[in-house]
């Protein structure tokens, strides 16, 4: 019994001296005066030379922060409206501004000293600056202390939400004040109405205020005499003032700061930015989010390799410009082969297998019927262990893009193309007010709009009810609005003989419309029963299903048009269904509505595998997939 209890007080002092060990570190609440402009410039440069041994630590904790700050709300939440001072005011006013971040983020950010290096130079400007932040002074500050030692672009993307925890740990400094003051004028309030007096607190003057509050007899000491007390009743009222304007400075910078960042401006204070910039001229037209993956990736290898950022972007534009490539093939993992691909799936087939054998080896006969039949939960099971796997270890694939703003009708005309199956004339009128929705959610100049057709399938290449259906596309194409119908064709595809079931009905269904609609547009072949418009001399499709509303088709269009994607006939991901009429798609479509063609969770055949499968949503190059069709 001895033995067992020395063995579990070992255990719980190794416990608590390892989280001890590993504990974030917290903040210290010193304040520093307003320094000037060369003066904080000094300031700054003294830190960044005394940073530049960057080191791995456990982040930042902001805890301590926020429970000075909850505790300040709370007790002045307790006090008459009427009796809170105007810094007390503003503090409760503004509480809901301060947003309690976990600091977990700041992890894996380079630390000096157990604190996160970012933190300590935000911290430093913060208190400094009295807790004023402008755009300009932020940009003149960091590019003051990058001229010592440069900030990585982790820390510049990190920097908005360290700010944010360095602007809420400058309020509870003057939280935790407020708290000492409001105790000493409570005791001076009590000791006033008892009629005694605490000696040691006569140095408070937020003692002698809530004294006089509720007795106004004078001090017996000499030196309290009414000119003294006076004055300091004056530099109390003062010093409140100042914690007012402290305070406000603080709570109003909080408010602004979603305006004062901006990615221009974390772009324009990284160095490999400007790097890039200089060197590639296609860089420039990337959108934001390119370029925040450019650096980020550039950061990833710098740190691997230990060299600087900026050095290192230099070096990929020195083999870009040797092998006559884009950078993005230098910066994003390439997917990986085939094979890879087969031995992904082979695993997968192997899980199913040795789950299916293990219930057939504890269960005889019963196992064999539960393995029959919850194969496909097998299957859905260990497609979801080899995706977490995979998941972990693999780098989730994201595609570069153009900024929308640098897509031009020259070079990137893009038709969107919605097939659609006409059974009704209410058929055609519901496809074209989907239609016009997508014309409406998608404006820009480089679109085209195209509806496919296929009618009924029928006994003979035309039918009985074809003349309603084409009477309905004509009076609803003849309605859009003139600047909607310059840019809109309607196609029908005329039937074509099923052999086998001697029937006609438009050829391979939505792949033969997909690739009709290609001849067409390359070489203006095709037999179409009815032809209304003319779209021409695009270079891109994006397709849609009759039931899909989608509004960002140029990020579709930005996306395929950079060079890395440009020898990729498809690109494909997943959009939500607009809305879903049975049960099966009640059941198992998901969310509705307008949406992206994002991917919201890992995927590995697209990820890792560069690969997927093309059910008629996506972007794909018109000459590309009719070459390889």
């Amino acid at each position: 019994m001895e033995i067992f209890l020395c063995v579990t007080i070992a255990a719980l002092a190794a416990a608590y001296f390892l989280r001890a060990a590993l504990r974030p570190a917290s903040p210290a609440f010193l304040p520093k005066g307003i320094l000037p402009r060369d003066r904080l410039g000094y300031m700054l440069s003294m830190l960044a030379f005394t940073s530049k041994k960057a080191e791995r630590g456990n982040g930042l904790s902001p805890k301590s922060a926020y429970r000075l700050l909850k505790r300040a709300y709370r007790m002045i939440g307790k006090k008459q409206p009427d009796a809170r001072f105007l810094c007390e005011k503003t503090l409760y006013d503004n509480f809901y501004a301060v947003d309690m971040l976990s600091g977990t983020f700041t992890r894996a950010l380079p630390h000096v000293s157990r604190m996160p290096r970012i933190y300590a130079f935000c911290e430093l400007f913060v208190k400094s600056t009295g807790g004023v932040v402008t755009r300009e002074a932020l940009a003149r500050a960091v590019r003051t202390y990058s001229a010592e030692t440069p900030l990585c672009f982790r820390e510049l993307a990190a920097l908005e939400p360290v700010l944010k925890i360095a602007l809420c740990e400058y309020l509870a400094i003057y939280a935790k004040k407020l708290i000492r003051i409001n105790e000493n004028v409570e005791r001076g309030e009590a000791d006033g109405r008892k009629k005694r007096v605490c000696y040691p607190l006569l140095r408070s003057a937020a003692y002698v205020f809530g004294y006089r509050k509720v007795n106004a007899a004078p001090f017996a000491e000499a030196r309290f005499s009414p000119d003294a007390e006076r004055e300091r009743q004056n530099d109390f009222i003062e010093k409140l003032a100042k914690y007012n304007a402290r305070i406000t400075a603080a709570t109003q910078s909080l408010h602004a700061l979603a305006g004062v960042f901006s990615h221009d401006l974390v772009l324009s204070l990284c160095e490999a930015d400007g790097v890039l910039s200089a060197g590639d001229e296609t860089y420039g037209k990337l959108s934001s989010a390119t370029r925040y993956l450019y650096l980020s990736r550039i950061g990833k290898e710098a740190a691997k390799r230990k060299c600087g950022e900026a050095g290192f972007a230099r070096e990929v534009l020195l083999k870009a410009a040797k092998e006559g490539k884009d950078i993005s093939f230098f910066l994003l993992p390439h997917a990986k082969g085939k094979g890879a691909a087969r031995a992904y799936a082979g695993i997968n087939v192997v899980l199913w297998l040795a789950a299916a054998v293990m219930l057939i080896a504890f269960f005889s006969l019963r196992g064999l019927v539960v393995a029959l039949v919850g194969l496909p939960i097998f299957v859905q099971i260990a497609s979801a262990v080899c995706r977490k796997v995979i998941g972990c270890f693999a780098w989730r694939r994201q595609l570069p893009a153009y900024d929308e703003k640098a897509l031009s009708v020259g070079e990137h005309a893009t038709a969107i193309l919605m097939p659609c199956y006409a059974s009704s004339v209410g058929d055609i009128e519901d496809c074209f007010s989907r239609f016009t929705a997508v014309m409406a959610l998608n404006r820009d100049p480089v679109f085209s709009y195209c509806l496919l057709f296929d009618y009924p399938q029928s006994k003979g290449v035309e039918d009985e009810r074809d003349g309603a259906l084409t009477a309905a596309i004509q009076r609803l194409f003849a309605e859009l609005p003139p600047e909607q119908r310059v840019r809109t064709c309607v196609l029908v595809r005329k039937r074509a003989r099923v052999k086998q079931d001697d029937i006609y009905r438009g050829y391979e269904k939505k792949r033969g419309a997909v690739m009709d609609f290609a001849a067409y547009v390359l070489r203006g072949e095709g037999e179409f029963a009815v032809k209304l418009g003319d779209i021409r001399g695009v270079k891109y499709a994006v397709t849609l299903d009759s039931d899909t509303a989608t509004y960002d088709c140029a990020a579709l269009v930005a996306a395929k048009a950079h060079p890395y994607s440009q020898d990729v006939a498809v690109l494909t991901l997943n959009c939500k269904a607009a809305e879903k009429r049975t049960p099966f798609a009640r059941l198992f479509g998901g969310e509705t509505g307008p949406g992206l063609y994002r991917q919201k969770a890992f995927e590995p055949y697209n990820d890792v595998f560069g690969v997927g499968n093309y059910t008629g949503k996506g972007i794909f190059d018109i000459a590309l997939f009719d070459a390889r069709l």
